[in-house]
């Protein structure tokens, strides 16, 4: 059984608040954030602006693409708020 994968992520890029995906075909393309799904485009890419102050709201930000054939791809998520570290007790500050 060989599998045949239909399309790639071409470019992922989070450079000052913008996140941009292309893909070599048309997909589905979503922006997912800890709000659930916050953007989607049908073709080959998608461009989506952060707004500064609606960074803490989200936490995260990831793609997910997917084409009619089923198959579906999903990035690694970019984190927007700083992660709390834990004290000698275990605990967060």
């Amino acid at each position: 059984m060989s599998i045949l994968f239909i399309y790639n992520l071409e470019k992922i890029e989070f450079e000052k608040n913008v996140l941009t995906v292309r893909t070599d075909s048309p997909a589905q393309i979503e922006i997912i954030s800890k709000k659930g799904i916050i953007k989607t485009a049908s073709g080959k890419e998608l461009t989506f602006t952060l707004d500064e102050k609606e960074k803490a709201e989200h936490v995260f930000l990831r793609v997910k693409a997917y084409d009619k054939s089923g198959e579906i791809l999903f990035s690694q998520p970019f984190i927007l708020t700083a992660c709390l570290a834990r004290n000698a007790n275990g605990s967060f500050n």
